[in-house]
């Protein structure tokens, strides 16, 4: 498969290794940007796989932000809610197949190559989206290239997964805690809670 441009992680604000507040504002309000369906969207396919409640932070430099956030993930896609303190800023985004679509708290709706060119332009931020769904389990996506591969650590896409601790739920060896990096940007996932599907 051939890597889809949004899922390169390239900086494309400041000079490098710049901490500008706006890459860190950028990706809370990207990953805030993260799920409920929008009416224009088919609904998933197959049945849930997977579900993981917890919270996400970010890092560049010195500033950072978080977010609570639950994920879904099915046999066609993935959801995924985002918020802040006391339930605030609820946002989505949705890949179902090969159809991208945002939600922002602010009522914006953007689906595919308008979804895309929101996220270039007014975040001027790129990561790996679609490469989530399997890193949050620990392992690599299948779609692209891997490297330095081992029980804990791989890299991909230019980032450096690393499991920091693993935990047992419901007999299924899942990541309590993993950190991805590039440079001085870092995101930092910790799981509190996994649940699974019938499959």
């Amino acid at each position: 498969m051939v890597p889809d441009e949004c899922d390169y992680p390239a900086l494309r604000i400041g000079q490098p290794g710049s901490a500008n507040p706006l890459l860190v504002n950028g990706f809370f309000w990207l990953t805030v940007l993260f799920a409920s369906a929008c009416s224009t969207l088919p609904p998933m396919h197959g049945e849930l796989d997977f579900s993981v409640a917890g919270r996400v932070g970010a890092v560049a430099g010195t500033t950072g932000t978080s977010a609570e956030f639950l994920w879904r993930q099915y046999e066609s896609g993935f959801d995924v809610e985002f918020w802040g303190p006391l339930g605030q800023g609820r946002t989505h985004l949705i890949a179902n197949g090969d159809t991208l679509a945002v939600r922002t708290s602010r009522g914006e709706r953007v689906i595919d190559a308008d979804a895309r060119d929101w996220i270039r332009r007014e975040l001027r931020l790129e990561i790996p989206i679609r490469a989530l769904s399997s890193w949050i389990t620990g392992r690599p996506s299948p779609a692209w290239p891997v490297s330095g591969l081992d029980a804990d650590t791989f890299t991909q896409l230019g980032w450096n997964v690393e499991v920091g601790a693993w935990d047992d739920w419901d007999g299924r060896r899942q990541p309590r805690k993993l950190t991805a990096t590039r440079g001085d940007y870092r995101v930092t996932i910790v799981c509190r809670q996994w649940t699974f599907g019938a499959r």
